[in-house]
């Protein structure tokens, strides 16, 4: 196979020729799927050149061998139809990727050693299927079906396809199909670097190894702005289904990752974390070691968020004083898409208004609970028939005596998920521990502990100091 191999690349590179050394390969040779991904690196070039031919190597070579080469055949015809603005050939190359990765037929295993070049496919063909084309829904079946194949969500490996999936997911307001790939625990990025041309191939087949996983311990070659998106987009879906902390802390990792300049997203996850911190607690904490771009970026925009947030936080009528800051910065609000939550905002603090005065009485009259929840009184109690629907509150209104007898329903804790929580925070615990440990036994750090000692004087314990001051003594300092 070796000899073939190399009569490959002395030849002139064809096609035909390359499809026949992969049919001609068998099945249980283990060590194809690497050859036949370097194979197909070197031969990129040669379906670029020759895009007609794409189509005859798809329908003919053996998806249980050559899937990466087909791949790459994709892949190719996709970035030259692009190139030269041909949406005909961009489509047909979208089709092909749907149907094989649909089919069944490819084989994960020897995709994944092509990380650089499968990633990159299915996320261009969902953003062009979502952008281009104004078909979100094709691009969303497409990233599901590429991240089945490609990705493990247990393993918490992220990829620029999760950006893709989410974005769509974003667009067709459908959380539930982004979730299981808004890892609570990130562990790695996958390795989307390709291989140097200028590498032998025993280096290249090295490289391919140690990217089986995906990932190595060597740098990681990935865009910062698809783990910004990814954040970005995952923040907005956890938003939607109400799960404001984990949005949070997504939010806040957005907002530190570093650069020299900013982008819309960052800006805009600044924006959706004053919103959801003070949906979520009623105050905004901004983290330290934002970069300085983003901060002077934020300086001069940032006006409208940080009146709401002191707006939430002011004493009196709060939820009036929100309204007056969306009154008076309402075309910002609409251009961001955030009156939507503002109203959330206002409709949470006149709840917590009405709730803190139940805490305070156990009866009161109509009357006077809405003045001290600064409530007319038909909102007030449209306010205690929502709360008591959702079982918070519990409230009885004497129309004759015009008083309410209220109670405030005790938050219920449930057992299991606080045991489940304690338990994560004990294998966190130990994590850390171990973290630790290793990081004490680090070469570098002992390193600098031996030099440190050297520096220092000796001790020398009580009473144990004869002979040492006579001038006789072999040590001297």
């Amino acid at each position: 196979m070796s000899a073939i191999i190399a009569k490959l690349f002395t030849d002139a590179p064809n096609i035909e020729g390359l499809l026949k050394v992969i049919n001609e390969i068998p099945d249980g040779d283990e060590g194809a799927p690497e050859k036949v991904a370097e194979i197909a690196r070197k031969y990129k070039d040669v379906f670029e050149k020759k895009p007609g031919e794409v189509e005859n190597f798809l329908g003919n070579c053996n998806p249980r061998i050559g899937s990466a080469a087909m791949m790459v055949a994709i892949k190719a015809l996709y970035d030259t139809s692009v190139a030269k603005n041909n949406e005909q050939g961009a489509d047909r190359a979208v089709e092909f990727l749907k149907h094989f990765i649909e089919s069944g037929n490819m084989v994960a295993d020897h995709l994944k050693l092509i990380p650089d070049v499968v990633f990159p496919l299915a996320r261009n063909a969902v953003f062009y299927c979502m952008r281009k084309k104004n078909e979100p829904q094709i691009g969303l079946d497409l990233a599901l079906s590429a991240m089945r194949l490609l990705v493990d969500p247990n393993e918490g490996v992220v990829s620029s396809l999760h950006a893709a999936l989410f974005a769509v997911c974003v667009r067709l307001n459908n959380v539930d199909a982004a979730l299981p790939y808004i890892y609570r625990n990130v562990t790695a990025l996958v390795n989307e670097s390709s291989v140097n041309q200028s590498e032998t191939a025993t280096d290249a087949s090295q490289h391919l190894r140690k990217q089986r996983a995906m990932s190595s311990s060597a740098a990681v070659s990935f865009e910062s702005k698809y783990m910004l998106l990814y954040l970005y987009y995952g923040a907005i879906l956890l938003m939607r289904r109400n799960e404001l902390r984990r949005a949070i802390s997504l939010l806040e990792s957005a907002i530190l990752i570093p650069g020299s300049a900013t982008t819309p997203a960052q800006v805009d996850a600044i924006k959706k974390y004053y919103l959801a911190s003070l949906l979520y607690s009623g105050k905004v904490i901004m983290p330290p070691g934002r970069s300085t771009p983003l901060t002077r970026a934020w300086k001069p925009i940032g006006e409208p968020y940080t009146a709401l947030a002191t707006a939430v936080q002011s004493t009196g009528d709060k939820a009036s004083a929100v309204e007056k800051v969306l009154e008076k910065h309402l075309k910002v609000f609409t251009d961001d898409g955030a009156v939507g939550l503002i109203q959330r905002i206002i409709k949470e603090l006149r709840e917590k208004a009405v709730l803190s005065v139940a805490k305070s009485f156990s009866s009161i009259p109509l009357a006077d609970l809405a003045a001290r929840a600064y409530l007319d009184t038909d909102t007030a109690v449209e306010i205690m028939e929502t709360l008591f629907k959702r079982g918070k509150l519990l409230a009885e209104v004497s129309i004759s005596e015009g008083v309410v007898r209220l109670e405030v329903v005790p938050e219920k804790i449930n057992n299991q998920d606080v045991v489940a929580k304690l338990e994560r925070l004990g294998v966190l615990r130990r994590e850390m521990e171990r973290m630790d440990a290793i990081a004490q036994l680090h070469p570098a750090l002992l390193q600098r502990c031996v030099k440190t000692t050297a520096l220092l004087p000796y001790c020398y314990p009580p009473n144990e100091d004869e002979g040492l001051g006579m001038s006789s003594s072999p040590l001297e300092y």
